[in-house]
């Protein structure tokens, strides 16, 4: 579930209603033992890999903190923390949210979205993946008249470095409540701000197109859509078009080509849609059907939040459930992952992934 805390439990409080649950699902599954709070993932099949890098972040009260990213392999289902270098001192705090995995010029790199609530600062990181190792090389946030990009200075591994700051002027803040972020084909960051402002929950709770998708290319190049949204949640790239879930719109949208100056396109209804990956000529959206038994299941682990993904035509917007569980397999699923007729599904709270074996 891609959104800072606070304000998801704002949105679900405002949920008066909820979706109808489609039939369950009931396949072959395991579980792989993860830190907890694997909200979010992404397939590293690069350079000859065949693993998952796993965003995981502790997210229930009073529980002893954990924020790492986890490598799970394809093989054998091995899981580890993987260790991060060269990460700046001071006013840093690690805690991640969406990841996207992209890969360039031989090179592996991963972007994270970053919550640093104690310096009141929402921020992409970024790494270079090298085997099991993440090495920090910047980070981007902003305020409301400037862009800042901290780097670390050189780049070559094993020397000496310091960091820089480049500024640039923004017209406005387009960076502000960070959920879920991508690389768009012309290798900008683009990034889902689903409130105008950290904690708006009002904005939630009474479903305001208040959010938007900011895009960072370069200081000539930073802006956000045009028209708000409400509660945009995740957010992927297919045939070109930018695809966005929400949460609150209950809809899924495409920007034809990327165009951020239009209205968007409705391709299909979807109640409480939160990631979205890629799957052949599909795109795969979870979704949580039941507002109330997610609050429940975030207080009480013992109470179980359905699971749903659904598998959407990108072109056509047909909808049909991939999974469904009342929550006793999963709860609270917020990615899915499919490679072959394995499924992966991640979820907001509890330590484990599932791998589900489809027909």
């Amino acid at each position: 579930m891609k959104k800072t805390l606070p304000a998801f439990i704002g949105l679900l409080l405002g949920l008066a209603g909820c979706a109808s649950m489609p039939q369950f699902t009931h396949y072959p599954a395991q579980q792989i033992a993860v830190g907890p709070g694997p909200e979010d993932m992404v397939a590293d099949t690069f350079a000859g890999r065949r693993r998952l890098l796993v965003s995981c972040d502790e997210r229930r009260d009073a529980r002893s903190p954990h924020a790492e990213i986890w490598s799970v392999s394809l093989g054998d289902g091995k899981a580890e923390v993987l260790s991060r270098k060269n990460e700046p001192a001071g006013e840093f705090s690690f805690h991640p949210h969406g990841i996207d995995l992209f890969f360039e010029n031989g090179k592996t790199f991963l972007v994270v979205v970053n919550h640093n609530v104690a310096a009141n600062r929402q921020s992409l990181l970024w790494y270079e993946v090298v085997k099991n190792e993440l090495r920090w090389l910047q980070e981007l946030y902003a305020d409301e008249t400037q862009v800042y990009r901290r780097y670390r200075y050189p780049f070559r591994e094993g020397t000496e470095y310091s960091l820089r700051v480049d500024t640039c002027k923004a017209a406005e803040n387009v960076f502000t409540t960070a959920n879920d972020v991508c690389v768009s084909p012309d290798a900008a960051l683009l990034w889902t701000n689903d409130l105008s402002a950290y904690g708006r929950m009002s904005e939630a709770v009474f479903g305001a197109k208040s959010g938007w998708v900011g895009r960072y290319g370069g200081c000539e190049d930073y802006r956000r859509t045009r028209y708000k949204i409400a509660y945009p949640n995740g957010l992927a790239w297919y045939a070109g078009d930018l695809f966005v879930s929400t949460t609150r719109q209950n809809v899924l949208l495409r920007y034809a080509k990327g165009d951020m100056s239009v209205k968007p396109e409705k391709i299909t209804p979807l109640y409480g849609g939160d990631n979205i990956t890629v799957s052949g000529n599909e795109l795969l959206v979870t979704a949580h059907l039941k507002p109330l038994r997610f609050l429940k299941h975030r207080k009480d682990p013992a109470v179980k939040s359905p699971s749903v993904v659904y598998a959407v035509n990108p072109a056509s917007g047909a909808r049909r459930t991939l999974f469904a569980d009342d929550g006793n397999a999963i709860s609270a699923a917020s990615t899915a992952i499919r490679i072959g007729n394995d499924l992966y599904i991640c979820q907001v709270f509890d330590a484990f992934i599932l791998k589900v074996q489809l027909p």
